[in-house]
């Protein structure tokens, strides 16, 4: 039991990780606005379905600007990383690790007055 605790939380801060480099960070911006002008270009800021492009790029899009959507599929891809291939326990752990000191930071505070 306490071994699946451990592969779950490890899992979750990876994907918590993962979904935050793709839908928030500035390293993936230039992805998300390629997908964006594929699938919205020339329209306004809030478009509504009906004027997009692509449906499939609007999709892409959807996936890569919601945190809970990413988080989502790539916390079911980690999950089955982790249980069928043993090599990747190593990267998923690193990954988590990056994602609790993320996870961290952002409780963090700062030093008291």
């Amino acid at each position: 039991m306490t071994n699946l605790i451990l592969t779950v939380l490890v899992c979750a801060l990876c994907a918590y990780r993962l979904a935050r480099v793709v839908t928030i960070d500035t390293i993936t911006a230039p992805l998300r606005a390629h997908v964006w002008d594929h699938a919205y270009h020339g329209v306004a800021d809030y478009p509504d379905s009906a004027d997009r492009k692509s449906r499939g790029w609007a999709w892409i899009y959807g996936l890569l600007s919601c945190p809970f959507c990413a988080g989502w599929w790539l916390a079911l891809g980690t999950y089955a990383a982790w249980s069928w291939w043993a090599w990747s326990h190593g990267p998923i752990a690193a990954v988590a690790v990056a994602g609790g000191a993320a996870l961290c930071a952002r409780l963090d505070v700062g030093p008291a007055r």
